[in-house]
């Protein structure tokens, strides 16, 4: 007895195509990923955003962080200024006297802004001291050393400074009205755009020192050595000079002066 075939179904009778085999050769990765960057899930954005808001707040907040710290120095270092310049004017008030024997040990000090008003300091030693902005109206600092000091914005109306020795010093838009500079030392001195109205430099030393745009009006230059000095844009109203005052090889000297009393 034979045994019965199967009988074929409809779709194989009609030839259907047999079911794809998988690709022997897959998409490169970078194609992949192309793809898939393409057409994201969901929540690839989402978490994309937090990271990149996550960067942003803490790149923020380091920045933040650096420039409240550089600002906390900057604060730290002015006060730490502030108090060694407080300690250095009490240092020197404590050896202000009519004495001038009294050790006065004040080179280098840093005085600037400091009030040194009506101090009596005669032939203390400011070499290369830092005087900036300081108030040292009718002080007396006569034979002092005040040798490449710097005493930029100081105001020094009325000052007593017979014979000091001010050679390179700093003394731009400087207030010397009035002040009594007899005998000092001031080559080389920078004294542009000072104000020296009124003042006494008989027989001062003002070789090559800067004058331009100087206020020397009244000032008595009696004697005065001003060799090489630049009186470029001066102001010399007024001013007394005499016959032994040396001037500048070229330079007409003013009218003596005739200021009043």
């Amino acid at each position: 007895m034979s045994t019965p075939r199967p009988t074929p179904s409809p779709d194989h009778q009609r030839g259907s195509p047999p079911a794809p085999s998988p690709s022997p050769h897959p998409l490169p990765f970078r194609q992949r990923a192309g793809v898939w960057l393409g057409s994201p899930p969901w929540w690839f954005r989402d978490v994309v955003i937090g990271v990149v808001v996550s960067v942003l707040v803490l790149w923020a907040g380091a920045l933040l962080d650096d420039r409240r710290a550089a600002r906390d120095r900057v604060i730290a270092a002015e006060a730490l200024t502030n108090t060694e310049r407080a300690e250095n004017l009490r240092f020197v008030r404590e050896r202000s006297s009519a004495n001038s024997t009294i050790p006065r040990p004040f080179a280098g000090l840093d005085l600037a802004g400091q009030s040194l008003r009506g101090l009596q300091l005669g032939s203390a030693d400011f070499f290369q001291s830092n005087l900036q902005d300081a108030n040292l109206q009718i002080a007396d600092l006569s034979g002092a050393n005040l040798n490449d000091a710097n005493l930029t914005g100081a105001s020094l109306l009325g000052a007593k400074l017979v014979g000091v020795n001010l050679v390179d010093a700093k003394l731009n838009n400087t207030d010397l009205s009035s002040a009594d500079l007899e005998r000092s030392q001031l080559a080389f001195a920078d004294l542009s755009r000072a104000a020296l109205r009124f003042a006494n430099l008989n027989h001062a030393n003002l070789t090559d020192a800067d004058f331009v745009d100087a206020d020397l009006v009244g000032a008595d230059l009696s004697g005065a050595n001003l060799s090489g000095a630049n009186l470029s844009g001066a102001n010399l109203a007024w001013v007394c000079w005499s016959d032994d005052t040396v001037w500048p090889n070229g330079f007409p000297p003013p009218p003596v002066c005739a200021h009043p009393n």
